[in-house]
């Protein structure tokens, strides 16, 4: 409850007007149930007046009749005007939260990504996001309305008999606790069961994306998958079912508290009608006030529930946003951003170490320095840490222990965003983005003037580029009904977009992994063409490759175990001698 001010904070900033138009709405139309209740009374003593008149006297009655009418044509009215107010506030405030949890995303540490717990909360942040911040902001608005409404019912109440207020709070009261209890309960199991619901989800999308649908087919995992899912999915749906109907008996047992309460006061206004206290038509204006005001108070007491309800899932929500990202914890910049424009700097691993959050170190003690235009091939087996130590020197990653420094200076030290601007690369799982040609490789240099004709040539892209219909203007992606590329051109496209950008820095990981042998020895032709004047960080499996490098890393077990050229390193006839002896032997 303590985070709704912020909720309400938040609404009022994005759309002041709309939420206070919900607000007088909401006002108003709480009003509009005793005008009824009046007119109902009205009505029928008028009625009971010209009984036995004759039809002429019916006209008596008109004038209440169709205020009457004119209160009902008042509800539609206020419903038209509130459902298109709610809509354009929910868009906006959903606009604006969704915006505030992709800015997080972006900015939370890439390491995050490696642990379960950051997308268990950013699946409870994604929740319905909009539809929940508009259901809190009209349960609130439904709350300052009702108790407006309540309170000019119980001024007709009182004209009655002092107990029947008493008796419709006695009999709505238990309902709302065992709301607001099972509400609570609701929640904790699921935010309890978050890893589950997201691992269904998983065999879900298994079984329904493009992507994989290839290899279920041929492996026929159909039937495993889906009685995996099944059975994941049955028992979340049975733990809601108990929870379902443990609601309904309570519900059933308050229901009848409600009754007792209900038929009290109806015994209560018959007595006095038999007494000569009330007239036919403020029996019938007292009975609709009894239930007015039943129905309301548990209008009430339900939105209390509701609010308890939602206000839960807006903590994940607020808790998501409180997660520390290194570019809002960092401080302001300092002076060390003007020297990245002034001179080019080298990058230097102080006793650099990393673990993923809860896991084993993956670096340990690296000490290295990349000097500006300086051609590094980094090699070792899988899982030695290559890929993690590149990401640490572009900022990705921070470190666990040690120092990355950029000319003498942390790289903490930099703006974040100017420090991304230095690097370039071409990541083993690029992404392929379903846009246009021309804005795939555009990607790497926006805002900066370049050209991705040349870059696509650099990169060996240009020739199928050629052959597309529209060329650069070529939609690419089956989903969007654009063209499909083979995972080479891809890759190639991938490359394309490093290369456009102005870096000081290249990173190629494994940039030949998908390219058959005649477009790979091309690229290793271009190399220093498609580096030149920056320093580059290659790494490859394909050790012959190595020999393009100015000087060779070694990685093994997270530590940086040899350094030198190809035949330094062969003559040593350490790791990198038997890793490359490994794989020349094929060719021999």
């Amino acid at each position: 409850m303590s985070l709704l001010p912020k909720m309400l904070k938040e609404a009022l900033r994005v759309h002041p007007l709309g939420v206070g138009g919900l607000a007088a709405l909401a006002l108003v139309s709480s009003l509009l149930p005793a005008v009824e209740l009046w007119l109902t009374g009205r009505i029928v003593d008028e009625l009971a007046a010209v009984l036995g008149e004759g039809r002429a006297a019916f006209l008596q009655v008109l004038p209440w009749v169709g205020g009457f009418f004119g209160t009902l044509f008042a509800y539609m009215l206020l419903d038209m005007a509130r459902a298109v107010l709610q809509v354009d506030v929910q868009e906006k405030i959903g606009v604006r939260i969704q915006r505030r949890v992709i800015d997080k995303v972006q900015k939370v540490e890439l390491a995050s990504f490696e642990h379960p717990s950051f997308y268990d909360a950013l699946k409870r942040a994604n929740e319905d996001l909009s539809g929940r911040l508009l259901s809190l902001l009209n349960v609130v608005l439904d709350v300052v309305g009702a108790l407006g409404g309540l309170g000019a019912i119980v001024a007709v109440l009182l004209t009655g008999h002092w107990a029947l207020g008493p008796l419709v709070v006695i009999g709505s009261v238990p309902g709302v606790w065992v709301m607001m209890r099972m509400n609570k309960k609701t929640h904790y199991v699921y935010r309890e069961r978050t890893p589950q619901y997201r691992e269904t989800a998983y065999f879900r999308d298994l079984m329904t994306k493009r992507e994989e649908a290839m290899e279920v087919r041929l492996f026929t995992l159909r039937d495993h998958l889906l009685d995996t899912w099944r059975e994941k999915a049955v028992a979340l749906a049975k733990e809601r079912r108990g929870l379902e109907t443990k609601q309904a008996w309570l519900g059933g047992l308050t229901s009848s508290i409600d009754g007792w309460a209900y038929v009290s006061c109806l015994t209560i206004l018959a007595w006095m009608v038999a007494g000569a206290q009330l007239t036919i038509g403020q029996y019938g204006m007292l009975t609709r006030a009894v239930q007015q005001f039943t129905w309301r108070l548990e209008g009430i007491m339900r939105s209390l529930g509701t609010l308890h309800e939602e206000s839960l899932y807006l903590g994940d929500l607020y808790e998501f946003f409180s997660l520390v990202a290194p570019e809002e914890s960092a401080g302001a910049p300092t002076d060390a951003s003007r020297t990245l424009a002034r001179e080019r700097l080298s990058l230097r691993f102080d006793k650099v170490s990393f673990h993923y959050p809860g896991g084993e170190e993956v670096l340990t003690d690296i000490d290295l320095e990349i000097r500006p235009g300086e051609r590094i091939a980094l090699v070792g087996e899988n899982g030695a840490g290559k890929t993690t130590l590149v990401k640490l020197m572009m900022g990705l990653y921070q470190p666990t222990g040690g120092r990355i420094l950029l000319g003498d200076k942390p790289l903490l030290a930099y703006p974040q965003e100017r420090v991304r601007q230095l690097f370039a690369a071409v990541f083993q799982d690029f992404v392929r983005f379903q846009f246009p040609v021309r804005a795939n490789i555009a990607f790497g240099a926006l805002g900066q003037e370049a050209s991705v004709e040349r870059a696509a040539e650099l990169a060996g892209a240009a020739p199928f580029i050629a052959e597309l219909p529209d060329q650069y203007e070529a939609l690419l992606g089956k989903e969007l009904g654009g063209a499909d590329l083979s995972t080479g051109e891809w890759q190639k496209l991938a490359t394309a977009r490093a290369l456009v950008r102005e870096a000081e820095f290249v990173v190629l990981d494994e940039p030949t992994a998908a390219l058959d042998p005649k477009a790979e020895a091309e690229v290793y032709r271009r190399f220093g063409e498609m580096t030149r004047g920056k320093a580059s960080v290659l790494i490859s499996h394909r050790l012959g490759a190595a020999r393009i490098a100015d000087r060779i890393l070694v990685l093994k077990g997270g530590r940086l175990i040899e350094e030198g050229t190809h035949e330094d390193l062969m003559s040593k006839g350490g790791e990198y001698s038997r890793l490359f002896s490994l794989q020349a032997q094929w060719y021999e």
